[in-house]
């Protein structure tokens, strides 16, 4: 920006939590760039005959997609919106030259419309005439988008439906989460968490006490339902998402005592977060969550993250921040301060409390749009930004706005002290 524009505070968690969980920020960051292995792994391209056809290690044939419906269907599951007339004629336009053999100026045309109509038919379209003009790194980039694109677009279109009855309530439990019997050795057994809640990757047992917020030792890691032989003395429990992801203390300074078996349900200890993924028309598709304990301080503490939406969470009683990430890989604060009780279920409207603001391009020739920004009013600290016409961005519901448009000769605003609602859509023409 030309001005003094600043990551707004609440943004400086994908920083913050960094440190203390490893592979936090990382799964933030798409990799669809990176080389993979394995089944449904990397993609080798082939380019084959008059360089029309482009042959994938997974058997299949890509071809140009011509008809603009196919794309339309595509943008409408991502962002929840129809196709505006600009974009469509600038589809048409790069349509009509890759038609035309003008293989340059269809993909100068198809880069604009990737920025912002990111689909599975545009980067296939940009594969596809990448490879038309040799340039096989860049139509093998392309591709793996389009395939990553795809992924996203299927989900859309399975997840989009309510959540049922049986996910918003929680397991039946009876008596307390941890309880000793007899045993001829020391011992440990961890129950395995029942429906609806999702299980968790790993459960990490520590000596109580130990800081969790950077690096730490585990002492053990059960299975749930297996008894594990312990050492006697004092334990903190931790689910995990995995090795390096977010995690929370399930159970605090448990004793493991000779002659006896520590037995725990973690039912009764943890609350529940039903994660809604109805999508809402105007507003784009949210593709990952992140729960930021809140009691953490400045420490950001991330106990829960997930890239599924219509699931339960266990997480354990508190209060959180949800941070959401968008289709467009756009960070938006969900939620503020979401309360979770023991044997609880909250349920989490992902729209709900968040409202969209897309900008529409005005009828100026010309124009040198660098980027639109949604800024909280009244300062230049961003609370959005987008890099093309028509994109939503997500913002906080409540709250007044500024609307800015960078340009090469400096930023200037084009409305101030927009307040939209939450989940209201404000477009700006």
């Amino acid at each position: 920006m030309a001005n003094d524009g600043k990551i707004p505070r609440k943004y400086w968690w994908v920083v913050a939590v960094a440190l203390p969980i490893t592979l936090a920020l990382i799964a933030i960051v798409p990799g669809v760039f990176k080389a993979s292995g394995g089944p449904g792994g990397g993609t080798s391209t082939a380019i084959n005959g008059n360089n029309n056809t482009v042959s994938f290690d997974y058997s299949t044939h890509n071809t140009f997609v011509t008809n603009v419906s196919v794309i339309a269907r595509e943008y409408e599951l991502l962002t929840g919106r129809p196709l505006g007339d600009d974009l469509r004629r600038q589809i048409e336009s790069a349509v009509s030259a890759a038609v035309q053999n003008n293989h340059t100026e269809s993909i100068r045309l198809l880069e604009q419309v990737a920025q912002a109509a990111p689909v599975p038919a545009i980067y296939n379209n940009l594969g596809v005439e990448y490879a038309r003009t040799q340039n096989v790194d860049a139509s093998r980039k392309a591709f793996e988008l389009s395939k990553a694109k795809l992924a996203e677009v299927t989900a859309a279109e399975a997840k989009n439906r309510p959540l049922s009855n049986a996910a918003l309530k929680a397991p039946a439990v009876s008596g307390p989460g941890v309880r000793t019997e007899s045993s001829a050795v020391p011992a440990m057994t961890i129950d395995a968490l029942s429906a609806p809640y999702e299980a968790p990757g790993e459960i990490h047992v520590i000596v109580h006490g130990t800081p969790v917020s950077g690096s730490y030792q585990v002492k053990y890691m059960p299975k749930p339902g297996t008894t594990v032989v312990m050492e006697p003395g004092a334990y903190d429990v931790l689910m995990k998402v995995s090795s390096h992801g977010a995690g929370f203390i399930l159970a605090s300074n448990v004793v493991v005592r000779e002659g006896t078996l520590t037995r725990i349900n973690p039912n009764p200890l943890v609350g529940g977060i039903a994660v809604e993924p109805v999508s809402k028309k105007g507003f784009p598709l949210i593709k990952s969550l992140q729960f930021i304990d809140r009691s953490s301080g400045d420490k950001r503490l991330l106990a829960q993250q997930t890239d599924k939406l219509g699931i339960t969470l266990p997480i354990a009683p508190g209060t959180y921040q949800v941070i959401g990430t968008t289709t467009y890989d756009q960070l938006v604060e969900i939620a503020g301060n979401v309360a979770v009780k023991a044997g609880e279920i909250t349920r989490l409207d992902t729209v709900g409390e968040v409202a969209a603001i897309a900008v529409h391009a005005p009828n100026v020739k010309g124009l040198d749009m660098k980027a639109v920004y949604a800024l909280k009013a009244g300062t230049n600290q961003i609370a959005a930004k987008v890099e093309a016409w028509d994109v939503p961005m997500l913002v906080t519901g409540g709250l007044p706005y500024d609307i800015a448009l960078e340009q090469s000769a400096g930023l200037t605003r084009i409305r101030s002290g927009i307040t939209p609602k939450g989940g209201e859509l404000v477009e700006i023409r």
